[in-house]
């Protein structure tokens, strides 16, 4: 994505910056995922993020510094990051919530039949 503005890069900058493209790649991927609440790719998606972000550490190793061009893509890749995780934690949350107002539901319908059901045992109706 950056490589028209970054000036140039020896080998191992290439592969950091090569790195760093494949993670806004794959976090784009899950952050349209989310968007689009599909929840059964959530774990997929992540699990290719992780993927990612372990080859960009392994390309880092031994990098004392980064040139400025990849150290802003960096830190706006950890910006994206940081976006998506609250993302997700509001969407379980929201999701928590829900579950929670459904179970208090059900148990309020499971109630008002042992109700009905013991007045039907004591009450029956006469013919």
């Amino acid at each position: 994505m950056y490589l028209h503005i970054v000036p140039k890069l020896d080998e191992q900058n290439i592969t950091v910056l090569h790195a760093l493209n494949d993670c806004e790649k794959k976090l784009s991927s899950l952050m349209l995922t989310v968007h689009k609440q599909r929840w059964q790719q959530l774990a997929r998606d992540i699990q290719s993020y992780e993927n990612a972000i372990d080859l960009l550490k392994s390309s880092m190793q031994n990098k004392s510094e980064l040139p400025s061009a990849l150290l802003h893509q960096f830190q706006h890749l950890s910006a994206q990051q940081r976006r998506i995780m609250r993302t997700i934690h509001q969407h379980m949350q929201q999701t928590a919530d829900d579950l929670k107002s459904i179970d208090q539901g059900i148990s309020k319908l499971q109630q008002t039949a042992q109700l009905q059901a013991s007045q039907a045992l004591y009450n029956p109706k006469q013919k």
